[in-house]
Order: C-alpha cells, then sequence, then structure tokens
C-alpha cells in the first residue's frame, strides 16, 4: 500500500513487528554521500549502481533508438560499457525497434558487391 500509494520504485520490507524499511537503490545513496560530506567516515561505503540503470541514465530513447539502426548492438554495448543483452531489454522496454540480427550481415554482403 506504501509503495503505490506514494509511487515509490525500490523496495519497501516489513519485518511483521510494524517497522518498514525502504530500500534507496545503489545511485540515491551515493548521491547523499557525496552531498553530505560530513557523514559519519565508518558509514561512507559507494554502492555499485547495476548496469541496466547506469546505462538508462547515460542513454536517451531518442539516441538509442537512432543507434540500433546505425551500429550493431554489440558495439553500442562496448560504447557504453554495458552487456548487448541490457540494451536489448532496454529497447524493448522503451518500445524501440531494433533491426534483425541478419540485417547487419545482410548490409556487410550488399558493400562488398557494389563495384569500387
Amino acid at each position: 500500500m506504501i509503495k503505490s500509494k506514494f509511487e515509490l520504485e525500490h523496495q519497501i520490507t516489513h519485518d511483521g513487528v510494524g517497522n518498514y524499511y525502504l530500500s534507496l537503490g545503489a545511485k540515491l545513496f551515493n548521491e547523499m554521500l557525496d552531498n553530505y560530506l560530513e557523514s559519519l567516515p565508518r558509514k561512507r561505503y559507494y554502492f555499485r549502481i547495476p548496469s541496466r540503470i547506469y546505462f538508462e541514465d547515460s542513454v536517451s530513447k531518442e539516441i538509442l533508438s537512432k543507434l540500433v539502426w546505425k551500429i550493431p548492438i554489440k558495439k553500442i554495448s562496448e560504447k557504453y560499457n554495458t552487456y548487448p543483452k541490457i540494451v536489448r531489454e532496454t529497447c524493448d522496454k522503451w518500445d524501440i525497434k531494433r533491426p534483425e540480427s541478419h540485417y547487419w550481415n545482410k548490409l556487410i554482403k550488399e558493400k562488398e558487391k557494389e563495384p569500387k
């Protein structure tokens, strides 16, 4: 109920006694560490941001929709230092149409057939 009422994307857990715990997520937690420099040193640990979140923050829907038709997904993943699976899943999540797997091979063959 709390999660839907406040439209929270992170996990909320209940311990059964009446206490609720909200997971902030690595990105928000790391931002808080950067903003509150005087916090307790023993609690100043940065967390790894999942590749999917990092990739979605690094590229916009418009740019990704153009890139998937200009270069193969493997090259996009190398450019953004992530995995091809994450690029494909992000395309699906954002409803971005991408070329079939044989599309790039077909282009290469067509270029080879062109007279020089």
